[in-house]
């Protein structure tokens, strides 16, 4: 397991998953050259102060950026299934934790990672494995992916249906075509 320091930040921000995803992403992100980043969907911006620790200069987004808590950065209104706002070309990186599982569509979001990420920028991207064994088993006795529900929740400042939960199971194969 990758030990992290205790961060006040952590006080703030609460993970939206599983520390040990934002672990990796963030050892994988200091074996890269900081610069620019994005982080959508930020949450509460758990992630995106880590990445700030590392000498990142953090941009966030998040469909709900009223969450945001994260001290010293602020979030954007961003919501991933339309075009984000942000000029093409502005990033040296962009992170995507456990948020196309939660999209209307995958490949647009991928598209616009591509188009806001500089020549040579890094995509970092995780999901739900759906092609585990415990997903195929879901599936053969359930015949549905048993975290894989539509559920919706009304956003009432925007008075819009606002998907909260895994609507869209992307399996690898998948993945890396749409990334390809």
């Amino acid at each position: 397991m990758i030990e992290r320091e205790n961060n006040p930040a952590d006080a703030h921000a609460r993970p939206d998953t599983a520390d040990l995803v934002h672990d990796v992403v963030l050892s994988l992100l200091r074996s890269e050259k900081a610069g620019c980043l994005l982080d959508v969907p930020a949450g509460e911006g758990a992630f995106a102060a880590h990445a700030k620790e590392l000498g990142c200069e953090v941009s966030c987004g998040d469909i709900v950026p009223d969450r945001f808590r994260a001290p010293g950065l602020t979030c954007d209104r961003v919501d991933l299934n339309q075009r984000w706002p942000y000029p093409s070309d502005t990033f040296d990186h962009v992170t995507s934790i456990e948020a196309i599982e939660h999209l209307e569509n995958p490949w647009h979001m991928i598209g616009e990672a591509a188009r806001v990420l500089r020549v040579g920028g890094t995509f970092f991207l995780t999901t739900p494995n759906i092609l585990s064994i415990k997903s195929r088993i879901s599936v053969l006795l359930n015949g549905y992916q048993k975290y894989f529900q539509v559920m919706v929740n009304h956003d009432t400042k925007t008075d819009t249906e606002l998907p909260v939960d895994h609507i869209n199971p992307v399996s690898f194969f998948e993945l890396r075509h749409i990334l390809a």
